[in-house]
């Protein structure tokens, strides 16, 4: 039954024939499938972990399914946390991450959480990937989700500028441009999804790392970060050789707690070889196998393809290391 992967969105500006897409807002949260076969209920992340239990206020989706006589259905979507002005916050949204699942019933009252829908791969029986966005969209308004945990916000069309603009006012991280006749292509990156950003965001793999100074002394002063890209030459068991490629340090955005998790995160992955290749020599350096991955935001890239002012925004537990590359327009 759980065999369809998220469709993803590539980075990119405004189209140009705005009449063709539809707009929704990009919510600064974590993908998320919920599953349903009449009895078994499941929250799926990206990368296929089983969320469930980290989110309880979504359970009662279950029974509003049932009664609608909903027997099975794949929804797509993305839970977020709210601030305390409203707005999504990625970095609160850290305390509710499997990680931190030992504080489940604190963090329960401290961040609250909505489960934002926006797509439809399944009903009763019936695959619906094939449909067209809007047909999709149809069904999935028609079906009438909408409670105090699950949201299903309205897709606009029109000026695209104007309401990247909205987004932008707003302080959020921008908007997806889909277009009104694309299928869902299950895990790809097709083209038909863009992403229109307001803020430079990238996720990038943990490395390695520096030791602290002064007041961070006995703690991680900065984390050395990459992004994998594929060989033109090596294979490795007959698949592209991906290598990690140094996108520089991240020293901000840290509290003295994330970086006592980050220190018992990397521990254990503790390496004397130098995961990059091409990371110039740095002393002090501690090494680690990279499969941690982060989110970061930052002003641009330098000309030497490192990160400009890089600011730590959280942990993305919900994508594996080797799915992290660079993010270029139009790729």
């Amino acid at each position: 039954m759980y065999h369809f992967k998220p469709m993803l969105a590539m980075l990119s500006s405004l189209p140009v024939e705005s009449s063709s897409y539809a707009f929704e807002v990009k919510w600064d949260g974590i993908r998320i499938l919920a599953c349903f076969n009449d009895q078994e209920f499941v929250l799926l992340t990206r990368n296929n972990h089983n969320a469930t239990n980290q989110y309880p206020e979504i359970l009662p989706l279950r029974q509003l399914l049932l009664d609608k006589k909903i027997t099975d259905i794949i929804l797509d979507g993305e839970i977020i946390a709210l601030n305390a002005n409203g707005r999504p916050s990625f970095s609160l949204l850290q305390k509710r991450f499997r990680k931190n699942i030992e504080n489940l019933s604190f963090n329960l009252k401290q961040v609250p959480i909505v489960y934002i829908l926006f797509d439809i791969l399944q009903l009763n029986g019936r695959p619906l990937i094939d449909l067209t966005y809007v047909k999709r969209r149809d069904i999935l308004d028609s079906l009438q989700l909408q409670t105090s945990y699950c949201q299903i916000p309205r897709y606009q069309t029109g000026d695209g500028k104007t309401i990247l603009q909205a987004t932008q006012k707003l302080g959020l991280e921008g908007i997806v441009a889909k277009r009104l006749d694309s299928q869902y292509h299950a895990g790809k990156r097709t083209g038909d999804w863009l992403k229109i950003k307001n803020i430079h965001r990238q996720e990038l793999v943990v490395g390695g790392w520096l030791p602290g100074k002064g007041t961070r002394k006995g703690l991680i002063g900065s984390i050395l970060v990459g992004y994998y890209t594929v060989s033109e030459k090596g294979t490795v068991n007959h698949g592209p050789c991906q290598k990690l490629v140094y996108a520089g340090r991240v020293g901000t955005g840290f509290t003295t707690q994330i970086l006592r998790q980050l220190a018992a995160l990397l521990a254990p992955l503790h390496r004397q070889e130098n995961p990059f290749c091409n990371l110039p020599y740095t002393k002090h350096s501690s090494f680690v196998t990279p499969s941690i991955v982060i989110e970061c935001e930052f002003t641009e890239w330098t000309p030497s393809r490192t990160l400009r002012h890089p600011v730590f925004k959280g942990f993305r537990f919900d994508k594996p290391a080797k799915d992290v590359v660079l993010e270029k327009t139009g790729e």
